[in-house]
């Protein structure tokens, strides 16, 4: 599309697509948003091996799709994409490595930000399914991230006295400038 010269997606463009069209029938209920939304969501289905993030909405698409399809009585299409959700939860607590065998570390850089998410997913997924598994690992993955871990740590700025004080994240820096190099003021 035109955003692509300043969009520079490593997933591409289709997830997003149908993310929109999927939220976009929700509002609307205009079945040309159903349509475009599925036929995304065939175009490019999630891999398990990842999460929702900036750049994937696949992960999110497949709650989304799953919902349109339960609401139009699509059995089909419903398992579809229930079956991509069940192995993306199923990579993310079984397969997935895990720190102190608790938290998932997918990827090296903000690894908590991709925890976090599983976690949302799989609190989404317990309540759709009554999965009592995906309730007890989304918890699990925000309890560790909150200090429940055994080193009483929470990763959260400013949650309790064990927790990070100056991390280099433009978020939590404190520069007044538009830099994250300036030294940061303990608190603000």
């Amino acid at each position: 599309p035109l955003v692509s010269s300043f969009y520079r997606s490593f997933n591409g463009f289709v997830d997003e697509m149908g993310w929109a069209a999927a939220w976009n029938y929700l509002a609307t209920k205009e079945s040309r948003y159903r349509n475009d939304a599925i036929q995304y969501y065939a175009e490019k289905p999630p891999q398990a091996g990842w999460v929702l993030s900036w750049d994937d909405k696949s992960y999110g698409l497949s709650f989304l799709i799953y919902d349109i399809a339960k609401m139009s009585g699509d059995q089909g299409l419903m398992a579809q994409a229930q079956a991509n959700i069940d192995a993306d939860r199923n990579f993310w607590m079984y397969s997935i490595p895990k720190l102190d065998d608790a938290v998932g570390i997918l990827d090296k850089w903000g690894s908590l930000r991709y925890a976090a998410t599983s976690s949302f997913l799989s609190l989404i997924w317990s309540k759709r399914t009554g999965s009592q598994e995906n309730l007890q690992f989304g918890k699990g993955q925000i309890d560790y991230i909150l200090g429940g871990n055994p080193h009483g740590f929470s990763f959260i700025v400013g949650n309790g006295p064990r927790s990070p004080q100056n991390p280099h994240h433009r978020g939590a820096h404190g520069p007044y400038g538009n830099t994250i190099m300036s030294n940061p003021v303990k608190t603000r």
